[in-house]
């Protein structure tokens, strides 16, 4: 197996808080100082002129959507699509909970969800719809398991999504976590590790 180090002597950002790959092969960095892209020799700054600022430089949260969109998630707020060299900026004016953006996922239905340190929402059109606002006003990140449900994490709950069902249930999250690592144990025993 082939190993190489990039290090910030061959341009390498430092503080990267995500990495998401475009169909195009392009490796995108998102870091503390900004948003990175590698093409396998050199790293380079994103935005450059002539190309489009985004409204901040500090990323949290990459994702590639199905159209090969990149989306950028920000740690003071905020999110942007970069699609063919044009940028378009949600923010709070759009319905997009406030604060840094932890997750950017898509789940097996096609919705576009996004854990946030102000909730949870989904966007709908060009518009961000806060979901069980009243349940979780914080999310600490969210991802979509291979079944295709959507988990939600916030300081005392879990929620869960199944595709295609329209809500989400809760659970403590003490009790989604002791159940989590029962099943990890019960399916590393069955494999034998």
């Amino acid at each position: 197996m082939n190993h190489k180090v990039w290090a910030a002597a061959e341009g390498a950002p430092s503080a990267v808080a995500a990495i998401a790959q475009t169909s195009d092969g392009t490796l995108w960095l998102g870091s503390a100082t900004g948003l990175f892209r590698f093409d396998g020799m050199r790293f380079e700054r994103y935005p450059a002129p002539p190309d489009p600022p985004f409204p901040a430089p500090n990323v949290s949260a990459l994702a590639v959507s199905p159209d090969g969109s990149l989306w950028i998630g920000f740690r003071f707020g905020g999110i942007s699509r970069l699609r063919d060299g044009q940028l378009r900026n949600y923010g709070e004016r759009d319905g997009l909970p406030d604060g840094t953006v932890k997750s950017l996922v898509w789940d097996r239905d096609g919705v576009f969800w996004v854990a946030a340190r102000g909730g949870l929402a989904r966007l709908r059109g060009d518009r961000w719809e806060k979901v069980a606002h009243n349940t979780i006003p914080t999310t600490y990140g969210a991802m979509v398991d291979r079944n295709g449900t959507l988990w939600a994490a916030s300081e005392d709950w879990i929620l869960a999504r199944a595709a295609g069902a329209e809500a989400l249930r809760r659970a403590r999250a003490d009790w989604a976590f002791r159940l989590r690592a029962e099943q990890a144990r019960r399916a590393c025993a069955d494999r034998g590790s």
